[in-house]
């Protein structure tokens, strides 16, 4: 088992727009791709919160080898699933063969403001 895994944003990027997961990057590499000055090692998502989506990503997701992050130590390798990505909330952490990726679900509370 690879500890550590160089980092290939656009990599990880293609596998999500090959398999048409709704996404939009945040965080550090979002910022440096509009010019901010800014270092990251993983890519943060949020994914549209839909059931299409979630087979779309868990293609993805098995396409970049993807598995959560776990304590040290630990031998096994928790693989994402629909059940998991269906019932995600908060922050899911996962390494994959590009590099860290982490995956959020949007939200439309709260969408649209005042527009």
């Amino acid at each position: 088992m690879t500890n550590a895994t160089a980092f290939e944003p656009v990599e990880l990027l293609r596998a999500l727009y090959r398999h048409g997961v709704a996404f939009v990057a945040i965080g550090g590499f979002a910022a440096e791709v509009q010019g901010v000055s800014w270092s990251t090692l993983d890519l943060d998502i949020v994914i549209e919160d839909r059931e299409e989506n979630y087979t779309a990503l868990a293609a993805a997701l098995v396409d970049v080898d993807a598995w959560c992050l776990v304590p040290l130590g630990s031998i096994q390798r928790i693989r994402p699933d629909l059940e998991l990505l269906r019932a995600l909330t908060g922050t899911l952490m996962l390494r994959t063969r590009r590099g860290r990726l982490d995956v959020m679900k949007g939200s439309d509370s709260g969408a649209g403001g005042d527009n």
